[in-house]
């Protein structure tokens, strides 16, 4: 039969992905930038809440019965100037903000990813040195949200011996050097 020739394994990437050398730095990196968005957020949301009270002030000053109609129509026109620069900042801090959260998830993706594939390449190697024909992520999820696999014996779980393999796994120079800032030549 088809089974019985076919070595078959399985492995949870999750398990992997978090021991793996390279997640701590991934994670902390990550987790500098997420403090310095919110940072940044809440200054922009400052600077946001001071033009909206200097309209809401412009627009009393527009409405005080003491001025003369003149200087209420002037008062009027100086508040709707300042309602268009918290419209107009508004808008730059939605997009500026938007921009800044797409570049975070793009990171967030491109660290895992490159962590997973190193992982995925440890898993090949081995399988291959193993004889495994197939080997399963017990810890993927189907699109309904269903484990893809429902079952498997102790017996087929890899993890284990992968834990020791990716504990291994450190970066490679060439990695590191990549990972820092490219030199400028004077």
């Amino acid at each position: 039969g088809w089974g019985a020739e076919t070595k078959i394994a399985v492995v949870d990437m999750s398990r992997l992905v978090r021991s793996h050398a390279e997640t701590p730095s991934a994670d902390a990196l990550l987790e500098k930038q997420v403090d310095e968005f919110q940072a940044e957020q809440k200054d922009m949301e400052a600077e946001f809440d001071k033009l909206k009270k200097a309209f809401e002030e412009a627009r009393k000053e527009a409405t005080n019965k003491a001025l003369s109609e003149a200087a209420r129509e002037e008062k009027m026109q100086a508040a709707e100037d300042k309602l268009t620069d918290v419209r107009d900042y508004d808008r730059k801090m939605r997009e500026t903000l938007g921009s800044r959260q797409k570049q975070l998830s793009d990171q967030s993706l491109r660290m895992r990813k490159r962590i997973v594939e190193r992982i995925k390449d440890s898993v090949k190697d081995h399988a291959a040195k193993k004889g495994f024909a197939l080997v399963l992520d017990t810890a993927a999820l189907s699109v309904s949200g269903v484990e893809i696999v429902l079952y498997s014996a102790d017996t087929l779980d890899i993890t284990d011996d992968m834990l020791k393999i990716v504990a291994k796994d450190k970066p490679a120079a060439k990695d590191a050097k990549e990972a820092k800032a490219p030199e400028t030549k004077e």
